[in-house]
Order: structure tokens, then C-alpha cells, then sequence
């Protein structure tokens, strides 16, 4: 019922990935290596169904840095070589509204073997009405610094947190 081979297949917000029940049957083993090992399960799938997958790129960063999504982590050639080269990854930012802040974390994800998407943010997840002055910023700084960088890709969000007073519409 799609026209495009393309999912996005998120794999993200996994923050306790590894512990819980995980932790009590298998023991410990490293995140990075518990992540990477299901993306290849993940990836193996969509190619059975001829599906052309994306994730969310923060938990590489996230694994690294101890919970923490800063992407202008260095990221070791040891996880970035078990990423599969048909896994796009998505890097999303909606904060910054200056060009430099988003260089080094694209440069950062451009270590990857893996083609970079751009994600910015509509912000209208900040009440009844969105900030309309934040998501021109926002976007407009990111977007000159895919530019500078070489993103080919961008695509906008517009999620519905805490509470998704705002009108889709508006």
C-alpha cells in the first residue's frame, strides 16, 4: 500500500537497552554491542521485504557517552564499522539556532560508512500554538550547515509531546 521502499524503523530512546531482564538472563554485555548486533537483525529483515531502512542515529552517541546525546562524540571505528552500509542514519536536532553548532556533529556522523538525512524540528510541541520564531532558527541555521556540510537529505519533524496541544495544522 506504499509507494516508497524507504522505513524509518527508529530504534531509539532504547536507554536501559541491556539491563532489566536482559542483564538477569545473559549477564553483562557491552550496549554498543547489544545495539548493533539487533540493527543487523533489524537490517536482515528489511531486505527480506525489500525494505530501504533509516534509524535515529543519537543512540551510537547515546551508548558512547554514557546516556548522553552529545554527536560531536567521536564515535570508534569499532562501532561505526558494525553499522550495515544500507542503514541510512538520521540526525536530528531542533535546539540550535546557530550554523557552527551543527558542523561538528555532522562531521561527526559523516565518519559513518553510512548516508547522513538531516532531521529539524516544527516546534509545536511547546503548547497550544507552535514557536514559530524557534522553528525558523532552528531550521534556517541547520540548514545552511547541511548545506556546508554536503547533506543531500533533510526532512522536518513534528512531534506531538506533553500533552500535543497544537494543531497539526497550524
Amino acid at each position: 500500500c506504499f509507494r516508497t521502499k524507504r522505513i524509518h524503523v527508529g530504534m531509539d530512546e532504547a536507554h536501559m537497552m541491556g539491563l532489566g531482564k536482559y542483564l538477569d538472563r545473559n549477564g553483562y554485555e557491552r550496549r554498543d554491542v547489544i545495539f548493533c548486533r539487533h540493527l543487523q537483525r533489524v537490517n536482515e529483515i528489511c531486505k527480506q521485504y525489500d525494505f530501504k531502512p533509516m534509524i535515529w542515529s543519537d543512540m551510537f552517541y547515546r551508548v558512547t557517552c554514557a546516556g548522553a546525546y552529545d554527536a560531536t562524540t567521536n564515535i570508534s571505528r569499532d562501532i561505526r564499522t558494525k553499522v550495515p552500509a544500507e542503514v541510512d542514519l538520521v540526525y536530528w536536532e531542533y535546539v540550535q539556532n546557530q550554523k557552527e553548532n551543527y558542523t561538528a556533529p555532522l562531521k561527526s556522523h559523516q565518519k559513518f560508512n553510512n548516508k547522513l538525512i538531516f532531521a529539524g524540528g516544527s516546534w509545536r510541541w511547546v503548547g497550544f500554538t507552535p514557536h514559530l520564531q524557534k522553528s525558523q532558527d532552528a531550521s534556517r541555521a541547520a540548514l545552511e550547515a547541511c548545506i556546508d556540510n554536503g547533506v543531500q537529505e533533510v526532512f522536518c519533524t513534528a512531534w506531538g509531546d506533553d500533552g500535543n496541544e497544537a494543531s497539526m495544522f497550524t
